[in-house]
């Protein structure tokens, strides 16, 4: 037998060998595997066990109703109980009471001095306004009689330029907080008036002063012919 024979028979000998191992490795391997598996698979088992026994099954119905918020939990509650009826009998005069109140304050409220403006339409503008009294720095007079001959009166007389004809109603919202609740009435003129400016009449020179000079909206009212 030659060299090369005694090779060849060596090299098939160990390729065989090595395929012999191969074979036994892997069967170990997939024993191996097959062990966890089922370790994994008894563990499992055990747990979901566990579970069930912890947590019973609950068999829900098909349909729940909803749940119900808090308000409405309590709407049910109040509804629920019985109220007195002396106190419904209360409530009911409570409730028609306060019905009126709010009816009254829709019906027209009468304006003051007796004025009356239904029927005319206003004039809107801006005026330059200032404030007067009954001295003779203001009118160099003391005796306070206006140019209509009446005597002025505080949160009533304003003086406007001669476009205004005596008698004018003027509406002036910002004021609507005073004691004339903003209307005034044209009784007086002045020789520093114009037709853009107006005077309210004030009792005393100090109010007048605090009163000073504003440009204010106002609702001109004027007579028809």
């Amino acid at each position: 037998m030659n060299i090369t024979a005694i090779r060849r028979e060596q090299n098939a000998f160990f390729k065989e060998l090595m395929l012999q191992w191969v074979k036994e490795l892997l069967t170990i391997y997939l024993a191996i595997i097959g062990i966890i598996s089922l370790i994994v698979l008894i563990y499992g088992e055990i747990s979901i066990h566990n579970l069930e026994e912890k947590y019973p099954q609950v068999d829900l119905p098909l349909y729940q109703e909803p749940q119900l918020s808090i308000r409405e939990m309590f709407n049910n509650y109040i509804d629920s109980l019985e109220v007195p009826e002396e106190l419904l009998v209360r409530e009911q005069a409570r409730v028609v009471e306060e019905k009126e109140q709010v009816e009254s304050l829709n019906i027209e409220k009468e304006l003051p001095y007796g004025i009356n403006v239904d029927g005319i339409t206003p004039e809107v503008g801006t005026f330059n306004i200032s404030s007067y009294c009954p001295c003779e720095k203001c009118c160099n007079k003391t005796d306070g009689i206006t140019a209509s001959g009446k005597k002025a009166t505080e949160w009533c007389t304003i003086a406007a330029g001669k476009k205004y004809e005596l008698g004018t109603i003027i509406y002036i919202p910002d004021l609507a907080d005073m004691p004339n609740e903003g209307w005034f009435i044209v009784e007086d003129r002045g020789g520093a008036i114009s037709d853009e400016k107006l005077d309210v009449y004030m009792s005393t020179h100090e109010k007048a002063l605090e009163f000073g000079r504003k440009y204010l909206e106002c609702y001109v009212y004027e007579k028809e012919e």
